[in-house]
Formats: structure tokens, sequence, C-alpha cells
């Protein structure tokens, strides 16, 4: 692949030059001295020894080569200024990659911050936490915050945030569950479960569980978002596994019941960016609402 050998600095200021028809108002737009713009050309003439401007009397006059390199100089300048344009915006927006389950947990955090920093652009994207890992990996999100099992791959950072959050079991208010006073696990042997979709963490926590206490799941259906799950235990298809305060408000009108169960299921919440990305100012300003609402310290960061 061929490299470009032109001075794109010389090129922007031939451009100048040639727009505003003089060295001095090119050097203003430049913040630099005129004789600098006169430097900068005649290396430009040097390097592929063809003459570009004409100076007479401090008028500048183009040659033949120069007009025909202006459109060129042209295109280069207003990409350049578009490109920075582009990086600069990152320094104005901040992606948020989250467990679509987790979402309630983010609300109040990205709520206070909005309102403190307006002029920010904020873009939430949701998903299943090893997807979201996924597009971290691709630099698609400055921060996700997922559910783990406790560890990442090496080119990320992983910050816990501490004290678990729980998923408690959901059943509909005429499950046979919802008049057993104390539910054991071993109930749960032949009573219809449904768990997320496939590729979901949420779903490996509830499947893992299962495991560990050697009592065989009945699968009866799975959902891929939370409201999916919600809906299908409403209409009596099984229970449910979900992370709390997604379904606080069901609970409370009295839709879904959440059983007074020997134990949920321990869900942690991992604030994870990749080490090789700068953290931004509105990555910082946002981990430290995580700290400061969710009250855990992530070290150096």
């Amino acid at each position: 692949m061929r490299t470009p050998q032109i001075n794109l600095d010389q090129l922007v200021t031939f451009y100048l030059v040639a727009k505003e028809r003089g060295l001095t108002a090119a050097a203003k737009i430049l913040n630099v001295t005129p004789p600098a713009v006169t430097t900068q050309i005649k290396n430009l003439e040097q390097r592929f020894a063809v003459k570009l401007i004409k100076i007479d009397n401090k008028r500048c006059t183009l040659t033949k080569a120069g007009e025909l390199l202006v459109p060129y100089a042209e295109q280069i300048y207003q990409r350049s200024i578009q490109a920075e344009d582009l990086l600069s915006s990152y320094r104005n927006s901040l992606r948020i990659g989250i467990s679509a389950a987790l979402t309630f947990r983010l609300v109040p955090i990205i709520d206070s911050f909005n309102r403190q920093f307006p002029e920010i652009k904020l873009t939430l994207g949701e998903g299943r936490s090893r997807k979201i890992l996924e597009e971290l990996n691709d630099f698609k999100h400055d921060v996700a915050v997922i559910a783990t099992s406790g560890s990442v791959p090496d080119e990320f950072t992983l910050f816990r945030i501490p004290g678990p959050d729980s998923m408690v079991l959901v059943v509909s208010p005429n499950s046979s569950l919802s008049k057993e006073a104390e539910p054991t696990w071993q109930m749960l042997e032949m009573y219809p479960i449904i768990v997320f979709g496939e590729g979901s963490m949420l779903r490996q926590l509830v499947v893992d569980e299962f495991k560990k206490r050697n009592i065989r799941m009945n699968l009866a259906a799975s959902a891929d978002s939370v409201e999916g799950l919600k809906l299908l235990v409403e209409k009596g298809i099984g229970a449910a596994f979900i992370p709390r305060g997604n379904v606080a408000q069901e609970a409370a009108d009295h839709k879904l019941n959440i059983v007074p169960f020997e134990s949920g299921i321990k869900l942690w919440i991992d604030i994870v960016f990749h080490k090789d990305s700068s953290l931004s100012p509105p990555l910082r300003a946002f981990l430290g609402f995580v700290e400061r609402d969710l009250h855990c310290k992530m070290a150096d960061y």
C-alpha cells in the first residue's frame, strides 16, 4: 500500500493562503507569523520541485499547479475538520453497555448524572452480559455494567459493586407455591421453571444453582427479556428467578408474587472497562457517581 509523502500541515497552510489570497490572513487563522507561513509554502514547493504561489508586492497569486492543487487541499482541510469534530465528540459522550436485566439498578445514577452534566450525550446499549462484553472488547462501549461470574478476560478491568443484589423467585398469584408457608428448593424439582434465553449470564446463574444443589430443573420456557419473563410468569407458565428490582412494582400491584424462599440467588453486579481505553472525563465522572450512589470504592481508575 502506498503511503502519502506530502506534509499535511503544509498542504493545509497552502489551502488557507490560496483561499485567503494572502500570507497575513492565513497566518492569523493558523495563529502563526507570516514568515512561518512562507516557510511552510516554500518547504512544500521544494519537496515536490514545483512552484505553487507567486508573491508580488505582498499579493499572492496561484500558478497553474497551485490552481490544480487547491481542490485536493480543500478536501484534506475539510476532512481534517470533520475528523477533529468526530474525535472531539467522544470527549462529550458516554457509551454505556448494560445487561438489560440490570438497567433498573443504573437508572437513578443515570438520572443524577444527566442532571449534573446535561451537555454530555449519554448512550445506553442494552443486551446480554456476554454480548455486551464482546462489544466492549470492540470499543463499542466506554464501560459495561454486567453480571459476571467474578472474572473477566485479562484485557478488561473489573470492579465489583459490594454487597450482592438477589434474584428472587417469582410466581403468579394463583401458583401453588404462593400458598406454601416455607417453600424449599426440593419443591422446585417438579415445578415448571422459566429462565432467560441461551447465552444469558442470569440464565447460567440459575442453572448453576440447581446443579449445585443437585436438583433437576424442570425447564418450561425461556424468554429473551425481563418483560417476556414476567409475562410468562403472570400467565401461570411457571416460576422464574428475576432480579428483585425488576419485579418490585408488579409485586406491589399483586400481579406477581415474590415467594418467601429459603434462599434466593446472589446477583453480583460488575463495572467493566477495557484496559486499553483511555478514561475520558465523562467516564471518570460517571464512575464517581457509581462510587457515591452505590457506596463503593473503585480504587485507582
